[in-house]
């Protein structure tokens, strides 16, 4: 049967976990100062949404990754199991109430030129084409997110193979193979909503290549949109953005918003260091005053210290940090803040990344001795464990109360 793990009410949860003596005794030592800054912090940004962005209720298509279709699984996913687990958690996160589902399908996972074997690109394309029909027939938007895929930090087993691919492409090859693979996506799986690039800094420290100026970055998008355009692929609302951290950050978006064949800027929100979350408002006004929407396909609360960031928003570490339940409390109030952002900003779709974490935690005292690969690795088997159970986490629950429409 079906479990809801949600003990005290939406309400009551919120309030609680808004009190920084809340949970604080479940802590432990070594994280206690970054539990409470980051509570102070998304405390401080509650104020200012107050202030900046009064509350209102606009339509807003609530989404969740599908993380066991990330590419990152790489040939994972043709094994046979891997298609009805990612229907199974389809089906949990429409339990919760979304209305769309964002796919992560980065370059070279779809490149013919990546395999050696061209039956491994057929099954990974086929993979994504009957994951994307059966979310078109369950009446979900489809919202498909591409960019670079990881080549370092031990977040895939193909990280070697893909970093060789890289290595042998001088940038108009990158660039050309982006393009093919956004063409792919477009015609074979018809998503709503396609985000062609996100991550500038991200992208150019996986891949090699310099795209990380908003001139290359513009020289990216664009030559994506032209291959879009040239084959002749309409009906979809084409976005590209940055990571709220990035330094250069207004310069990019001028640069976005410039290009009349894109509709919507997609942010990225990770860390909520120094003024991260306010640069959320300044980007969506510059979006807006460029005649774009604005969406945000992933964010997630980094659990990273200010002195911490030196190294960088990929670090495995911090992702690692993630699995604990101890952070169950803030990891809910983050997602309340981005929901209520983007309602107030009428964000055109909102989508947390790490979802795994809607079904199940670990204990800290039980994987505290674990690495932050293991623990990647055991938290997806716990996840993946909950959702054959049907159980969720208080945080899931939480989501569900918050994306309801209002009667």
């Amino acid at each position: 049967m079906r479990r809801i793990f949600f003990a005290f009410g939406v309400a009551a949860f919120l309030a609680t976990s808004a009190c920084p003596g809340f949970a604080q005794d479940n802590v432990p030592e070594k994280f206690r100062d970054l539990y409470q800054g980051l509570d102070r912090k998304l405390d401080e940004f509650d104020l200012y949404l107050a202030t900046h962005a009064p509350a209102r209720n606009s339509p807003v298509i609530f989404s969740a990754g599908l993380m066991t279709a990330n590419s990152h699984r790489g040939l994972q996913l043709l094994k046979p199991e891997a298609y009805e687990g990612t229907l199974l958690e389809l089906s949990r996160l429409q339990e919760l109430g979304v209305k769309a589902v964002a796919l992560s399908i980065a370059f070279p996972i779809l490149d013919r030129g990546f395999y050696t074997d061209p039956a491994q690109w057929q099954g990974i394309l086929d993979f994504y084409k009957r994951i994307s029909g059966e979310i078109h027939k369950r009446g979900l938007k489809l919202i498909v997110k591409t960019g670079a895929m990881f080549s370092k930090g031990g977040f895939s087993d193909q990280e070697l193979q893909v970093r060789n691919f890289y290595r042998h492409l001088k940038l108009n090859g990158y660039l050309d193979g982006r393009r093919d693979m956004a063409v792919l996506l477009a015609r074979e799986l018809s998503p709503d909503y396609l985000s062609v690039a996100t991550e500038p800094d991200t992208e150019a420290e996986q891949s090699g290549k310099s795209v990380n100026t908003p001139e290359n970055f513009l020289r990216l998008t664009t030559h994506i949109q032209e291959g879009l355009r040239s084959a002749g692929l309409t009906g979809m609302k084409v976005g590209a953005g940055i990571g709220s951290w990035q330094p250069r950050y207004k310069e990019f978006v001028r640069f976005l918003s410039r290009q009349a064949a894109l509709d919507y800027i997609d942010i990225h929100v990770y860390p909520v260091n120094l003024d991260f979350l306010e640069r959320v408002l300044t980007i969506s006004d510059m979006a807006r005053q460029g005649g774009k929407a604005v969406a945000m396909s992933e964010a997630w609360l980094y659990k990273s210290r200010l002195g911490e960031l030196a190294s960088g928003f990929v670090a495995p570490e911090m992702f690692g940090r993630d699995a604990y339940d101890f952070w169950q409390p803030l990891d809910t109030k983050f997602i309340h803040s981005m929901v209520r952002l983007a309602k107030a900003r009428e964000f055109e779709f909102f989508s947390p990344f790490w979802t795994k974490y809607f079904f199940a935690y670990l204990h800290y005292d039980d994987v505290k001795q674990l690495n932050s690969r293991q623990l990647a690795k055991f938290s997806s088997i716990r996840a993946a464990e909950a959702i054959v159970a049907g159980d969720f986490t208080e945080l899931a629950g939480a989501y569900s109360e918050l994306i309801k429409p209002e009667e």
